[in-house]
């Protein structure tokens, strides 16, 4: 309200004409004469009259709501609590001591004597394990709860007991749960997962000496083996012993043999018809045919003439004269892994008769073997494809 009052302005001089002829609006001065009176009524929300108006502007105490006024001239008694009325604020009066305001839903609120309860006795009940004194409470008073002296039963969480040696409980939960059980004064049985067994000595072994019980054996003398005598294990010494009445040799993969005295003592003689080399091959063994399992130790071989390489031969060498000499190399396939070494002692070329020799450069199979130069030599390995060149000078 001290806003409006602020901005207050006289009433506009006859002189100043309504209209400016300039802009053919309202002049600034009439403007400012209506906008004030409009903020004064309360900018179209107020309920001030033009009576009021009349008689002067409103009083800042009892102005208009939203200006921070009550709209009324109503003065509160001490004690009193504003309310709306839809229009402006109103008091109540003053209740009386121990009275609340209590609304109608619409209207006045009222101050009003509360209405007493309908509860005349409370009491209370608890488990044996506790005793109560004091309930029911009709007026006033206290109700108090202490321990009895009876035990908490197992089934509510307890043990059941008053006292460490009471009466036994069952332990429930996980194995883990259990850190210790040290206070036991027995062994558990075997039924409750034990062993009936407080001591041990060195050697005993647990056996079960009837159903659902464990027993514990003593360690034996030394060579005493275990027995079962009368159902239960025991230690005993082994009186067995055995008789031999036939022993014979079967001949089989090119052994043979004889037995003396073989219904007694025993004397096993083996002989084979094997000679050379053996060769295995996981279920029999045989002697190994040379050029075929293996490739025998041989001497250096001459050649004058073309030839054939002989499956015994290793080191070869060229001393044909007059032209070149031509070699028919092994099936290479066929011996996978060889190695064949040529020597030349003619000016003379060495060629394969077929094209299957792989230069020490790699490359494509082809028939050189040496040149025809006297001195040089070569070493081939067979891959099992073709004869490679792998050494030479």
């Amino acid at each position: 309200m001290s806003d409006v009052l602020a901005n207050l302005t006289n009433i506009t001089a006859p002189r100043v004409p309504l209209v400016d002829a300039r802009t053919n609006l309202i002049s600034r001065e009439w403007y400012r004469f209506f906008l004030s009176l409009f903020q004064l009524t309360g900018s179209g929300t107020s309920t001030i009259n033009l009576t009021d108006l009349q008689v002067g502007p409103p009083n800042p105490e009892y102005g208009p709501i939203v200006t921070g006024g009550t709209n009324s001239v109503a003065v509160p008694t001490a004690g009193a609590v504003a309310y709306g009325n839809g229009i402006a604020y109103a008091f109540t009066g003053v209740g009386s001591s121990s009275q609340v305001l209590t609304s109608t839903g619409t209207g006045t609120p009222t101050w009003s004597t509360p209405s007493g309860g309908s509860v005349t006795s409370v009491g209370l009940t608890a488990p044996p394990i506790f005793t109560v004194t004091g309930s029911p409470v009709t007026s006033s008073g206290t109700i108090a709860i202490t321990y009895s002296g009876t035990a908490l039963p197992v089934a509510n969480g307890g043990t059941g007991a008053t006292t460490n040696a009471g009466t036994a409980f069952a332990l429930k939960g996980a194995n883990s749960d259990i850190t210790s059980i040290t206070g036991l004064t027995t062994a558990l049985s075997a039924t409750q997962g034990g062993t009936a067994q407080a001591t041990y000595a060195a050697g005993d072994i647990l056996y079960a000496s009837a159903s659902n019980t464990l027993a514990k054996l003593g360690v034996g003398t030394t060579g005493q083996v275990l027995k079962v005598a009368a159902g239960v294990p025991s230690w005993a010494t082994d009186t067995a012993t055995g008789t031999v009445t036939l022993v014979s040799v079967v001949s089989a993969n090119g052994f043979a043999g004889t037995v003396a005295t073989d219904t007694s003592t025993p004397a096993i003689t083996l002989t084979t018809s094997i000679s050379g080399l053996l060769k295995g091959n996981a279920t029999a063994v045989s002697a190994a045919a040379a050029n075929i399992d293996y490739v025998g130790i041989t001497a250096p071989v001459t050649k004058t003439a073309d030839f054939t390489v002989a499956d015994g031969e290793s080191y070869l060498i060229n001393n044909k004269t007059g032209s070149t000499c031509t070699a028919t190399l092994p099936t290479a396939s066929s011996w996978s892994g060889r190695a064949l070494t040529f020597t030349n002692y003619q000016a003379q070329t060495l060629v394969s008769a077929s094209s299957n020799v792989v230069p020490r450069a790699g490359g494509a199979a082809a028939t050189a073997i040496l040149a025809a130069t006297a001195g040089v030599w070569t070493t081939l390995v067979s891959d099992g494809t073709n004869w490679l060149e792998v050494a030479g000078g």
